[in-house]
């Protein structure tokens, strides 16, 4: 594991040796764009490049007709996001060399052989580890990092509590490791986005809670698996300040091996994705497509119109006379397109129905009450006509309410 003296070493080598050349483009500025300068500690790039392909899919959406022909408009999001990774690779490449710079003039003098104040671990293992868990890791970060700082500094700080609200805490932590380590980056812009992070999180689980459609609902999974990377991504340049900080006292902390509580916290945070995931699928897989739901809707309509609304005034002791053959008349063309559509029979499309949904029939008589019988109940009741739903029955019947 290089520490920061092994840095400072490797960029003062390459300052050297590249000496009045100028680089125009960096790969790594190119593939990450924003993230890039968010890990090398550059809020503002960050920000720019977080929304600068917005800006040009807003530009170019007036002109999609000209760079793409057909319908096909959706390239101009991919042109979007191009240009502003090539230009995120340019910036970088341009600033690179300040960059290195800047590291080798802060840290230059630094003591890595002082004993550790927090947590260090490899890279890899706190990005995947957070990831896989959706974040749930950081219970354990937070707690190990909030303990090594007590014990160093014995400030009276409780680590359980403040790693059950990391995220809320976060600032406070990085802040302080801004002060032991020097490292000039943005601890405290770290801290910030990852409470924002977290704040978009429950948002999204509850825009996913409240979805009814299932190219949303995927997009609001996706969306949950993004925010989990993207939340990941940000704890990364923390950490690596920690181990380039630390290296020289913790090499043997840094090896390959793991803690017992790490792995309890991995497993519990595994189970319970997978849990959730399989939840969230079932759902999905439940969810009707929009030619789905439209099916469902114009069925329950013409159900309820034709067959549970003379079944309930029935139930209420009025047959009605009129209504029925009103109601098919109205609702021909309506159940013609219907059979057109699903290539079924009407009665075969409640059948289906009746098999998609649990409960059909109930809550499909439950509507019609309180969509038809209860407003016009009301209304007759104004009007002192009426007294039970028989009356309401009676008056569909005889002025040909039809359309519900």
């Amino acid at each position: 594991m290089r520490d920061t003296s092994d840095w400072v070493k490797i960029y003062e080598k390459e300052l050297k040796d590249n000496k009045g050349k100028k680089k125009y483009f960096n790969v790594w500025g190119f593939l990450f764009s924003a993230f890039y300068f968010a890990y090398i500690g550059s809020p503002w790039f960050f920000m720019l490049f977080a929304l600068l392909p917005w800006i040009f899919m807003v530009v170019l959406i007036p002109f999609a007709d000209i760079i793409v022909s057909g319908e096909n408009k959706d390239f101009t999001v991919i042109c979007g996001f191009l240009i502003s990774h090539i230009i995120a690779g340019v910036v970088a490449g341009m600033t690179e060399i300040k960059y290195k710079e800047k590291y080798v003039e802060q840290n230059k003098n630094i003591d890595t052989s002082k004993p550790a104040e927090y947590f260090a671990i490899p890279l890899w293992r706190l990005f995947l580890f957070t990831f896989i868990t959706f974040g749930l890791y950081t219970l354990y970060w937070g707690y190990r990092n909030w303990k090594s700082y007590k014990e160093a500094t014995s400030d009276n700080v409780t680590p359980v509590m403040r790693a059950v609200f990391f995220n809320i805490v976060a600032p406070s932590l990085f802040v302080k490791m801004e002060k032991t380590l020097k490292s000039g980056k943005p601890m405290l812009f770290y801290g910030i986005m990852c409470f924002v992070i977290t704040a978009l999180d429950r948002i999204d689980n509850k825009f996913i809670d409240s979805i009814d459609d299932k190219n949303l609902y995927l997009c609001g999974m996706l969306l949950f698996v993004i925010i989990s990377l993207v939340y990941s991504l940000f704890l990364l340049p923390v950490q690596r300040a920690v181990n380039e900080y630390t290296a020289g006292a913790l090499k043997k902390s840094l090896e390959e091996r793991f803690y017992p509580w790490e792995l309890v916290i991995v497993a519990v945070g595994v189970i319970s994705n997978v849990i959730f995931g399989v939840n969230l699928y079932g759902n999905w897989k439940e969810m009707p497509t929009k030619e789905e739901a439209k099916i469902i809707f114009k069925t329950s309509e013409i159900y309820g119109a034709l067959e549970l609304l003379p079944s309930i005034c029935a139930k209420e002791g009025y047959v009605m006379h009129k209504y029925p053959q009103e109601a098919r008349d109205y609702y021909q063309n309506d159940i013609i397109d219907l059979e057109h559509l699903t290539q079924r029979s009407f009665e075969d499309n409640v059948e289906w129905l009746e098999n998609r949904i649990d409960g059909f029939q109930y809550m499909a008589e439950q509507e019609v009450k309180e969509n038809v019988f209860k407003p016009l109940a009301e209304h007759l009741g104004q009007n002192g006509e009426y007294k039970s739903f028989y009356d309401v029955c009676r008056s569909i019947d005889e002025k040909g309410f039809i359309k519900h």
